[in-house]
């Protein structure tokens, strides 16, 4: 602690800004740690490290903070989150595109993303196996963090009653193609918003907006992780 001054903070700063800090590691099984590097990494380590210091200050093993003073690059990635209006309009616009029949499954996913925090891949993906309605949950059997547990609300499992299933359909979100999930969702996405207030989110937006929404009302930083994880 003693040894470590503001110029190797700042070397440190600047060698993940520039993504030398990156790496693709597998840890389990079916799991991997993925890491970008980035400004925004770069500032949120920074935070870190700077109550790291004043811990350290507090307990008598050093008398100054390296990282005070530390200047970090704005992260560029717009932390985009939906207002009180927004959702209402976004509501708004899933409603008058689940008219058109070809667009209904998309807009099932879209209203799905928004409920639950899940990615796009978790969704488009979902079996109904994996859903547990008597528990209020989902049991992902492979997500990006390998199998795992995510609690959801009774308007998830309202929604998904009111879902049109086959009983040969394997997938929440079917495709065309039988046994197949709903494909080309990007696509399906941009005409369902084509021409609207929302044009320019992606569904990272919802769910960012689900924890950024969670953390207002008050939920702990654990519960939203176990929610939705990994935001």
């Amino acid at each position: 602690m003693k040894d470590i001054a503001s110029t190797d903070i700042n070397r440190f700063v600047r060698d993940v800004t520039a993504g030398r800090t990156k790496a693709n590691v597998k840890t389990k099984a079916r799991g991997r740690a993925i890491v970008r590097g980035g400004a925004g990494t770069a500032a949120r380590a920074v935070g870190l490290l700077g109550g790291i210091f004043t811990y350290a200050i507090g307990q008598g093993i050093i008398e100054k903070n390296p990282a005070h003073g530390i200047r970090k690059q704005a992260d560029r990635v717009k932390d985009r989150r939906l207002t009180e209006q927004e959702y209402r309009e976004f509501g708004a616009i899933l409603r008058k595109a689940s008219k058109n029949d070809a667009l209904g499954i998309a807009v099932a996913v879209a209203r799905f993303l928004a409920l639950t925090g899940c990615r796009r891949s978790e969704a488009v993906s979902l079996k109904w196996t994996e859903v547990d309605a008597e528990n209020s949950c989902l049991r992902l059997e492979d997500s990006k963090e390998g199998a795992s547990v995510r609690p959801v609300g009774l308007s998830v499992l309202d929604m998904m009653d009111d879902l049109s299933r086959d009983e040969h359909d394997t997938f929440v979100f079917p495709g065309t193609v039988e046994g197949k999930p709903l494909v080309g969702f990007p696509k399906y996405w941009k005409k369902v918003l084509k021409g609207t207030i929302l044009e320019d989110i992606t569904p990272h937006v919802l769910r960012h907006s689900f924890a950024s929404v969670a953390n207002d009302l008050g939920f702990t930083e654990a519960t939203v992780a176990a929610t939705s994880m990994d935001f």
